[in-house]
């Protein structure tokens, strides 16, 4: 589960065991559909299990995900 730690914005869910490699992608689209500014590094946290840590990354550029989507 992803959140972005200080903008409303939304949860995010990755399902399936080999998630890693996208958790970094994963926190940038995060921050792209939070409140956090379109401009600056912000901080995402990534829960699995008991598990925390959290992510310094810039939001996504549109660009990078459109093929993506559902």
């Amino acid at each position: 589960m992803l959140e972005d730690k200080e903008n409303v914005g939304p949860t995010v869910l990755l399902r399936g065991d080999n998630t890693g490699k996208h958790v970094e992608f994963s926190a940038s689209v995060t921050l792209r559909y939070s409140d956090a500014p379109k401009n600056k590094t912000g901080i995402v946290l990534v829960h699995k299990n008991e598990d925390g840590r959290e992510i310094s990354t810039k939001p996504a550029e549109e660009t990078s995900y459109i093929k993506l989507r559902i």
